[in-house]
């Protein structure tokens, strides 16, 4: 019977440490320079000054800068304007029912509204509409004279 002998040769792993660090460091800077590209290189206008009026919502008034809203608790607050543009808020009814709309700037569309009435703060006119899906007049009344008599300027 033929012996087989085999020898291993047994090559220290040490000789290939310092490949696989040098390979691991370049990795890790390549990966570094990469995200530092992705950093823009000065702060984007969009994030050093937002257009328009800021405005803050409590749980029962907007302030909107030139003035303030109070509406009834349980009703949805609804911006309806876009940056830049005068304020226009929509203050919804907990049933989705009735619709109180207020505005800086005239209303130029065609909607009719159940209610209108224009006011004037100091030198700023608003406008109210109230809306309301089934008709129930006497309803809206109430609360649009509520949130017109809660309307105060901040000057």
């Amino acid at each position: 019977m033929e012996t087989i002998s085999m020898h291993y040769q047994h090559q220290s792993t040490a000789s290939h440490t310092p490949k696989r660090h040098r390979f691991t460091v370049f990795a890790f800077y390549a990966v570094l320079l990469l995200l530092a590209a992705c950093v823009p290189a000065q702060v984007p206008p969009q994030l050093a000054h937002t257009p328009g009026a800021s405005i803050t919502i409590d749980e029962d008034t907007i302030n909107a800068g030139d003035f303030t809203v109070g509406y009834p608790r349980g009703w949805r607050v609804v911006k309806l304007n876009v940056a830049g543009t005068p304020a226009w808020f929509s203050f919804i009814s907990p049933d989705d029912d009735l619709h109180i709309q207020v505005r800086a700037m005239p209303y130029d569309d065609d909607v009719v509204a159940a209610i209108e009435e224009t006011i004037t703060l100091n030198d700023t006119s608003l406008y109210l509409r109230g809306l309301t899906e089934t008709g129930a007049s006497d309803h809206l009344q109430t609360h649009f004279d509520w949130i017109q008599d809660h309307i105060t300027p901040n000057n």
